[in-house]
């Protein structure tokens, strides 16, 4: 295949061969075994299995900041740090109110507060500490202001809080397992918002403006991504209830930080290298010749624009029909050890506009690869199926430009640099059409 926009053709005895020869193959095999299987199949690329001429499209590149993520109310939010030598640090922390879960509010008139616990369930860690249990600073403070219930926060969004803490100290964690559960013990300061009070529902909401929880430095870098959906990431109360002079209660009872209760993140990058111009200035583009950013968190993103390679193909084809085609996106030996995002998100470009590409939002287009990270003979890469998209571009004879995105990328820390558009390894379009 030559660059940029020329074709080469292949002739298409060799794609009848091929597929006569995985037929016969599946033909061998079905002999031994009756029961259908579908064993094999996804290793196969989708391309063999089209007759037609191939080709490749080639165009440039850059990074762009992404647009300020809306945070508020999402299942699964980010907490901590990340930090390597290509993009820098970025911290993540949490704004969340603290919700009464019975109808009938509190009445702790005659109860003594043993203990407040505010615990969070981490379902992934994105470290590059060792195994094994690490200290980790945690501050919990109270905001001094409420959250509003009828605002959208977003990844840029603060509330100011009080200089003094419900906790403030060092729990060992550790970052390898898959799931695990971080217990705080607040302090005295915490207890008295509960210790002798009386209130509805509505009016512990409107006392207790809510909490800030953050990771305060990054002697150990750890990004966990909290569950608010679990049962255990809560706050937890544990009281003594005295009937009379003589008797008591133990009890313990659950407050909400996730169901009832509004939360939002919080980012903030600090960038080194060829993205810290964007400490700077949000409006600037980083050049992608060389290496392109996928950051998460409101981070950055990647622009790619295959306008003159898809005129000069419309020109000279104008009635072709695309069979299939995919945008590879070879991973950069440069991208950080820690293992890339598991999946990236493709939007067109219109005047005025972004949406999904056509093949993300059709149903029956499903099949093939989505974005996903492969591992190839010598290095990573995603592969995304846009088929759909690439024949709408060669329809209207031009590209506004498509846009890639980290897939979930308010709940993961993962980062990749991919190869720019001048490496000998670039991004590029691989196709299958007929006329």
């Amino acid at each position: 295949m030559h660059r940029h926009c020329n074709n080469t053709h292949v002739n298409t005895l060799k794609h009848i061969l091929l597929l006569t020869l995985v037929l016969a193959t599946s033909a061998l095999c079905s002999s031994c075994n009756e029961e259908e299987s579908a064993i094999g199949m996804g290793l196969q690329d989708p391309a063999t299995l089209y007759a037609g001429t191939n080709d490749t499209l080639y165009g440039s590149a850059m990074t762009l900041l992404d647009d300020s993520l809306m945070t508020t109310n999402y299942s699964l939010g980010l907490l901590g740090y990340v930090s390597d030598n290509v993009f820098g640090t970025a911290d993540a922390s949490i704004y969340t109110q603290i919700a009464c879960t019975s109808e009938s509010g509190i009445n702790y008139a005659n109860s003594t507060i043993d203990s407040v616990v505010l615990s969070i369930t981490v379902n992934e860690f994105t470290s590059n500490v060792g195994r094994g249990a690490v200290p980790l600073h945690f501050q919990v403070t109270p905001l001094l202001s409420p959250i509003s219930t009828d605002h959208l926060y977003y990844s840029i969004d603060t509330i100011a809080t009080d200089s003094k803490h419900f906790f403030n100290g060092t729990v060992y964690v550790t970052p390898n397992k898959d799931t695990t559960t971080i217990r705080l013990c607040l302090n005295s300061r915490a207890n008295a918002l509960f210790e002798g009070k009386t209130y509805t529902k509505a009016e512990f909401m409107a006392a207790v403006n809510g909490i800030r929880i953050r990771l305060v430095d990054n002697r150990q870098p750890v990004m966990m991504t909290v569950n608010f959906a679990a049962q255990n990431t809560k706050l937890t109360v544990y009281r003594q209830y005295h009937e009379s002079d003589t008797t008591s209660e133990a009890l313990q009872d659950g407050f909400s930080i996730s169901t009832g209760a509004r939360h939002f993140n919080h980012y903030r990058h600090r960038y080194i290298g060829d993205l810290a111009t964007f400490n700077t200035n949000r409006k600037d583009s980083v050049n992608g010749s060389q290496h392109l950013y996928l950051d998460p968190m409101g981070g950055t993103r990647i622009k790619l624009d295959f306008d003159s390679c898809i005129k000069a193909f419309h020109t000279a084809h104008p009635n072709a029909v695309i069979h299939y085609a995919e945008l590879l996106l070879p991973v950069s030996d440069d991208s950080p050890a820690s293992a890339p995002p598991d999946d990236l998100l493709a939007f067109r470009c219109g005047i005025d506009t972004t949406s999904y590409v056509y093949d993300m939002i059709d149903p029956y287009s499903s099949a093939g690869f989505d974005g996903t990270c492969h591992q190839g003979s010598t290095n990573k890469y995603y592969r995304l199926r846009i088929t759909q998209h690439l024949q709408k571009l060669l329809r209207d004879g031009k590209d506004y430009g498509t846009l890639l995105v980290i897939n979930s990328r308010r709940a993961s820390a993962k980062r990749a640099v991919i190869n720019g558009y001048a490496h000998s390894n670039p991004p590029r379009i691989a196709f299958v059409y007929s006329e």
